[in-house]
């Protein structure tokens, strides 16, 4: 039970390194970070959601579509729920802004 509280609190603390340094502009380190943390976690919800924001800010909605997905399919009620339909809505206004 104690090494179950410890490893919570360890994907806890990298979560919230992450996210600074994201809150940073540091988003290459965070993504390293991130591609690190899912390497040793791919079962890490929070970890595929925190790509996921890093990708929807630098506008890779497909790349963040998948990592919501991802986060989604470990977690279905966590908060990629919401991401995947706020994606899904830029992806699909994109389109329309599309000129040929």
């Amino acid at each position: 039970m104690a090494e179950d509280k410890k490893q919570i609190l360890g994907r806890l603390i990298t979560a919230v390194e992450i996210e600074a340094l994201m809150r940073e502009g540091r988003n290459e380190e965070a993504l390293g970070c991130l591609k690190a943390l899912l390497k040793k976690e791919p079962l890490n919800s929070y970890a595929w959601y925190l790509l996921g924001n890093l990708y929807s800010r630098s506008q890779f909605y497909r790349e963040a579509l998948e990592a919501y997905n991802n986060a989604k399919l470990i977690e279905p009620e966590g908060p990629a729920a919401a991401a995947v339909d706020w994606v899904v809505e830029q992806m699909n206004s994109e389109l329309k802004n599309f000129h040929i």
